[in-house]
């Protein structure tokens, strides 16, 4: 009975996992998490706050050791969206948030009276955006942007439910089990 229940046992480890995953990978597609919607993209008309290229939904992986199943990603950014925190301001940087801004503001078409045309607002909305980084890079050197939090894996209400439903779906199946070995012994 042991190895059955240890096989039991990890199909149940697996079944959580399983389930766990699925809710963190549907949080991408919600914008939310247990419950909580994220706020919306303030620059960029495409995609979510958490959703530009998806690197950082496929490079969520999990790992089973024992009882333990443990979430990994290999992104440096991945920690900082879902715990929030502040990053300091690097001269690289602000160099950056200039050359995103200047590669933006090219991106802007004017009319003949130079007024700005309104098919390239959105563009003007992500220099804007930019330009406001760049300047917020210039107060100081060593000073911090902070980047707020962004859950998309860990504890949530809709985890602990599903794993609630997983254990006492494995429960019964375990109880069952006993059950019957317990009959099968009586008639021997």
């Amino acid at each position: 009975m042991g190895s059955a229940l240890q096989q039991l046992f990890a199909q149940l480890v697996k079944a959580i996992a399983t389930s766990a995953n699925a809710i963190f990978d549907k949080s991408f597609e919600t914008k939310s998490f247990d419950g909580r919607p994220r706020k919306a993209r303030k620059h960029g008309n495409r995609g979510s706050l958490l959703v530009d290229s998806g690197a950082l939904r496929r490079s969520l992986k999990y790992t089973i050791n024992g009882n333990t199943i443990t979430w990994t990603s290999n992104l440096p950014y991945a920690k900082i969206h879902n715990d929030g925190g502040f990053i300091k301001i690097t001269p690289k940087m602000r160099r950056f948030f200039w050359h995103m801004y200047y590669t933006c503001t090219k991106k802007i078409k004017r009319g003949k009276k130079g007024q700005v045309l309104k098919a390239s607002l959105v563009h003007s909305k992500d220099a804007e955006f930019w330009k406001a980084m760049a300047l917020l890079a210039n107060r100081k050197v060593g000073s911090y942007i902070k980047i707020p939090r962004r859950r998309f894996i860990g504890n949530s209400r809709e985890v602990d439910a599903k794993v609630k439903k997983i254990m006492d779906a494995f429960v019964k199946k375990l109880s069952d089990a006993i059950a019957r070995q317990a009959k099968a012994r009586a008639k021997s």
